[in-house]
């Protein structure tokens, strides 16, 4: 049987790294937003006689915009879920199983739905093509 997409071993490790770091880089990236955010109580300026408050969210949000960890997680967060988007019903249900939850195998996830293992494989190949294209793995 012959595969639409022709993946190497580096590729795909990477892939699947990938796809099981997506939650947790989803919960990452959340974090750093928070930590960046500005406290509900505004500063001002400690000049005497000057009551101007700081540009804190315009210079948060600029940081935010700048930071390279949040644009490197932003990339990676969004690159899994363009791939999502492309993915079939079925193929969603294998990811989510297999690699979100991690509570089995891409394998055995295809099975529990009730694909063979020849199908399952043929899946899976497609699967990690479509988020090597978008993560450019390729």
């Amino acid at each position: 049987m012959r595969y639409k997409y022709k993946i190497d071993r580096e590729t795909r490790v990477a892939v699947e790294h990938r796809l099981r770091r997506y939650e947790t880089d989803k919960k990452e990236l959340a974090e750093l937003r928070a930590a960046l955010l500005p406290s509900a109580v505004a500063r001002y300026s400690l000049t005497p006689g000057s009551h101007e408050a700081h540009r804190s969210t315009e210079e948060t949000a600029e940081h935010i915009m700048d930071d390279p960890a949040i644009k490197h997680l932003e990339a990676r967060v969004e690159a899994v879920e363009r791939a999502m988007k492309r993915l079939s019903p079925i193929d969603r249900r294998i990811v989510k199983l297999a690699y979100f939850r991690t509570d089995v195998t891409p394998t055995g996830a295809g099975l529990k739905i009730g694909l063979t293992k020849s199908a399952t494989y043929c899946h899976i190949n497609y699967i990690l093509g479509i988020c090597a294209e978008e993560l450019h793995e390729f």
